[in-house]
């Protein structure tokens, strides 16, 4: 009898488990169902469904991290901090080894503004799974709250696990720069130059701390101490070293060097050959003359050459070197600069082409019209650059070009009303051109404004009108005040 009743007790306990396991079962397939489908919508953007799965999927598991987690993301990404806050808060307490969990949650304290509580947990994880971005993540919030001892300290404990790489190289710089430790900065940017010779905004970097500090032996003592390491990017703060230290001498040899580096690019070049400032123009002419020579089918150098030889008024030399750009070069200033070089060298037939291809690559500057217009003028062709005035007049909506098209109807017409012109002048897009124009069709020179009279074009064809008229005073006043007008060569205007 009693083993009966124990058969039967032990039947009923089995078949009570077996229920039990049953129902459990079926709540983790129902959960499982829920969650899939919140997870499903999350990816389809479907935030109603999302919270209604997940709603039911925490009714049969209401301690599913995973659940909440999802929710919190959902939020955060749409900017819902405050709320992703508090999903993220559940789900970290309900999983505390899950390391995203607590890395959103950080994150969105940050969003927040609450650094202290960031830093805290980014700590704890830093500690645990110790990564270079999470020491970085760390160190940026420090530096966000003005704490550089403690980002410091950081930097150091990032130095010793992972060396000093690129990337606590820039907090560092960005740390000295905030606390004004100028030797520090320095020494700094002389590690990560020998890391990292062919960064160039480390380069620049060194040469303004080195620039505010004028140390500049110091970059000449680093490149002789480390020359093996450094790439001919050094060459740049050399010749800026130099030329500071008034070694003009050095710096030539080493802006030399520079220009014909194939490390360097020629942006970085031409910046260069820029600061010599003080130097004789023929001697910066040099410099210009060893590049292109060097770099013969470059557009950038090509056009840069040529314009440095016009506004220094040597004409023909700028005539021959903007011919050698032409189809190289497609840049407004290109098309533009050398238009005025062949106005004043009276070249109306390169004009006329050149502005055919000015036109075809900006199609909508009414000013490439109208100089087109003036080359078919003083080639006789007066039906065809009516045609052009026209489609320059329809181009022209907001009238900024309005003087040009006067002054084309007045040198066909060889009348010239100034005081009319004038008043567009006030109101016109390229004045000083424009006043250049004046100049040389009316001998205008009274109408030469003070503003303009640094201008390249305006200062040649006041040149030019003076030593037509046989003005031997006024062209000796004008060279005195702007001697490299001596390398101005006339023609017969």
């Amino acid at each position: 009898m009693k083993n009966i009743t124990l058969a039967l007790s032990l039947i009923i306990n089995i078949s009570q488990a077996s229920a039990q396991i049953i129902s459990l079962n079926k709540n983790v397939l129902k959960f499982e169902n829920y969650y899939f489908s919140a997870l499903n919508t999350y990816f389809s953007d479907d935030s109603t469904k999302l919270f209604y799965y997940a709603h039911l999927a925490t009714k049969y598991n209401p301690k599913s991290a995973a659940t909440y987690f999802l929710l919190g993301k959902y939020l955060y990404y749409k900017k819902h901090y405050q709320i992703a806050l508090e999903y993220f808060e559940k789900a970290t307490k309900l999983n505390q080894q899950n390391f995203w969990y607590k890395y959103y949650l950080a994150q969105t304290y940050i969003k927040l503004n609450d650094i202290d509580n960031a830093i805290k947990i980014l700590q704890k994880l830093a500690v645990l799974y110790p990564s270079k971005s999470l020491y970085l993540k760390i160190i940026d919030l420090y530096i966000k709250q003005n704490d550089y001892n403690k980002a410091k300290s950081l930097c150091n404990n990032y130095s010793k696990l992972f060396g000093l790489d690129l990337y606590i190289g820039l907090k560092l710089i960005t740390i000295y720069k905030k606390t004004k430790e100028s030797e520090k900065l320095q020494t700094t940017l002389e590690k990560l130059i020998k890391n990292y010779p062919t960064n160039r905004a480390l380069f620049e970097e060194y040469w303004n701390t080195i620039n505010s500090t004028q140390n500049y032996n110091r970059i000449i003592k680093f490149y002789h101490t480390n020359k093996i390491f450094l790439t001919d990017y050094v060459f740049i703060l050399l010749t800026k070293a130099f030329y500071k230290l008034n070694n003009k001498d050095s710096a030539l040899y080493y802006e030399k060097k520079l220009l014909m580096s194939p490390e360097i690019p020629v942006s970085d070049k031409l910046a260069t050959i820029k600061i010599f400032q003080q130097l004789p123009k023929q001697q910066i002419l040099k410099l210009y003359q060893l590049l292109y020579n060097y770099y013969p089918y470059n557009q950038q150098i090509c056009f840069n050459y040529g314009l440095f030889l016009y506004k220094n008024f040597f004409l023909d030399k700028s005539y021959r070197t903007f011919k050698q750009c032409l189809g190289k070069s497609n840049t407004y200033d290109y098309f533009f600069d050398f238009a005025q070089v062949l106005i004043l060298l009276q070249n109306y037939v390169l004009l006329s082409q050149l502005m055919d291809k000015a036109i075809e690559v900006f199609p909508n500057s009414p000013e490439f019209f109208y100089l087109k217009a003036l080359a078919l003028i003083k080639l006789k062709n007066y039906e065809q650059a009516r045609k052009f005035i026209n489609y320059g007049k329809f181009l022209d909506v907001g009238q900024n070009h309005k003087i040009f098209l006067r002054l084309l109807d007045y040198i066909n017409k060889q009348t010239f009303e100034q005081s009319r012109v004038e008043e567009l002048l006030k109101t016109s897009a390229h004045k000083c051109f424009y006043q250049g124009l004046m100049i040389l069709f009316f001998n205008s020179s009274d109408t030469a404004n003070k503003n303009c009279l640094n201008n390249t074009f305006v200062l040649a064809a006041l040149a030019i009108q003076y030593h037509d008229q046989n003005n031997v005073e006024k062209l000796k006043q004008l060279i005195q005040l702007y001697p490299n007008l001596n390398n101005l060569k006339y023609k017969n205007h």
